[in-house]
């Protein structure tokens, strides 16, 4: 190891011997043992079982329904204890049983859909994602077994950076699902969630972990703890500066450059009656909400996604839209809403739309980008059978949409809008906020979902969407959270809630400028991955060298 390191600076060679708990001295692996490789805690099989259960139920208890945040800080700290000392394979198994529980609170609500799906196959979709999805979890347990980490510094912040890259891998494999990263729990904790301006989530992600495993070092080694307190408090003293950092900034808000007027109509028509019933009831009833707007005369009115299951862009339909505008040219105000629509050129296919609609004419459309796979269509489509490709037309066979579309109000207010599950990817509002938008919009339909977690699971996305933006976020969501909220991640109207009815009437404001987020992107979890892979990498070698 000596002949390894010979030619590096000594600094260099001292920190290297530090995170690798090596001795740069000998080759010898029998000092390595007081270096908190050993526990002062000696576990059964059944006490591991129990820990790695206790912190996936930790975990889950974090996120709504629940709400518990706090105990994300400490939730990692079970499975930490639990994997120590243990086999890779025995890890493994630990990890994913925590993971299988932390993350059945988030594809639990699946079995809903099973009045509009075949149940058998909602079923199986719902173990193979909780299955899926717990395997990050597993492979986080086994990744730190088989890196066997044994100096502080090594414990402490390897994990956390494994954990970002991989949030970042699962946000983007198989079309991506960001949903429910550790960081999301934090949604209410705004003073620690103003870090996503500068690092997104990854940044808050990684310092729960970082924080949970200093505890869990501190547990482990309580002995010593004269001997580890200094790097333990590490992770603790990056809390408070971000804590700090989060504080000063929710007291200086920035002044916004203007602001206009939105009115805000969920409808919360359940999905049943959407799905069965008399679409043009659907649509009355939402007329008569336009009605009780109008005189407000508001800049911007906003109906959900897909609010009819009618394409009302169609020549036939043009009666609809007549009706709409009608209402629109009593007070002025321009409508936004979301409908399938089939495009009569280019590719010929169905899309899942949001028009902006003024009183005298339809001024734009956005498609959705990232579709859901299975729901909205079906990934390798092309290459099924006939018989089966003819039964998925119309169900699952939304085409994407290909341009970010910035729209503008008659006031020069410009803004996008994202339908549904893309609020769950900020790579989409960057891509907005990029072509100069004012403000964000999110319209969708969480009626699918209605009476389980999912809806405020989804909502508790939105504000890391403004902070990470610095732009103010307005929320319409037929049977989900309806609200503004500003760049700071605060809500700044009322709220209605998906088994409340009403309309919000509410001021947006408009303000300039990109964050540190939004310039460079993933760039924090880019470099935890890259870290991770040097890391593993110059632990291969010098293990090597070892053996020689």
């Amino acid at each position: 190891m000596a002949d390894l390191l010979k030619g590096l600076n000594p600094t260099v060679q001292a920190l290297l011997a530090t995170l690798l708990s090596v001795d740069i001295m000998t080759t010898s692996s029998k000092h390595n043992n007081h270096n908190g490789n050993r526990s002062d805690l000696p576990l059964s099989w059944r006490h591991r079982m129990g820990l790695s259960i206790l912190g996936g139920a930790l975990l889950l208890l974090s996120f709504p329904f629940f709400n518990l945040w706090p105990l994300i800080w400490i939730g990692l700290v079970p499975l930490l204890i639990a994997i120590q000392g243990v086999k890779p394979r025995r890890a493994l198994l630990l990890g994913w049983i925590c993971g299988a529980i932390y993350v059945s609170g988030m594809t639990y609500w699946i079995l809903p859909l099973y009045p509009y799906a075949n149940f058998p196959i909602v079923l199986l979709a719902t173990l193979l994602l909780t299955g899926y999805l717990a395997f990050y979890v597993a492979g986080f347990s086994w990744i730190v077994r088989r890196l066997n980490l044994r100096s502080a510094p090594a414990y402490i912040f390897i994990p956390a950076v494994l954990w970002t890259a991989l949030e970042l891998l699962r946000g983007w494999l198989f079309t991506g699902l960001p949903w429910g990263s550790l960081g999301h729990s934090q949604y209410r904790f705004l003073p620690i969630a103003q870090i996503a301006s500068i690092t997104g989530l990854g940044g808050i992600s990684f310092l729960i972990v970082s924080v949970n495993a200093a505890l869990a070092r501190l547990i482990l080694n309580l002995r010593r703890w004269r001997e580890e307190i200094r790097y333990i408090l590490i992770p603790f003293a990056l809390f408070l500066i971000c804590l700090s950092y989060g504080i000063w900034k929710l007291e200086r808000p920035l002044p916004p450059k203007g602001k206009i007027e939105i009115a805000l109509i969920p409808g919360n028509v359940p999905q049943r009656e959407k799905m069965y019933g008399d679409p043009r009831v659907t649509f009355r009833r939402y007329l008569e909400n336009l009605d009780e707007v109008t005189y407000e005369r508001p800049d911007l009115i906003v109906f959900p996604e897909t609010f009819v299951l009618m394409d009302l862009l169609r020549p036939g339909r043009r009666g609809y839209i007549e009706m709409l505008q009608n209402r629109l040219r009593e007070g002025g105000s321009w409508l936004l809403f979301g409908i399938p629509h089939y495009e009569t050129k280019g590719d010929r296919g169905d899309y899942n739309a949001a028009v902006l609609l003024s009183p005298d004419r339809v001024v734009g459309k956005y498609y959705k980008q990232h579709l859901v796979p299975f729901s909205e269509y079906t990934p390798l489509r092309r290459y099924l059978p006939k018989s089966i490709k003819a039964k998925v037309v119309g169900v699952a066979d939304f085409n994407k949409g290909r341009e970010s579309v910035v729209l503008t109000l008659p006031n020069g207010a410009r803004f996008g809008v994202v339908i549904c599950f893309e609020s769950v990817f900020p790579y989409i509002f960057r891509e907005f906020v990029r072509k100069g938008v004012d403000f964000m919009g999110i319209i969708t339909n969480d009626a699918w979902f209605e009476g389980t977690s999912a809806p405020y699971q989804h909502y508790a996305m939105a504000p890391f969407r403004a902070i990470e933006t610095g732009k103010a976020v307005f929320r319409c969501a037929n049977k989900g959270v309806t609200c503004v909220i500003g760049p700071n991640g605060r809500v700044i109207s009322g709220v209605v809630k998906p088994d409340e009815n009403g309309i919000i009437i509410a001021e947006v404001p408009l303000y300039p400028g990109i964050t540190f987020y939004m310039r460079f992107g993933e760039w924090f979890p880019l470099t935890c991955l890259i870290a991770l892979l040097a890391y593993m990498a110059l632990s291969y070698f010098m293990k090597r060298a070892q053996r020689r």
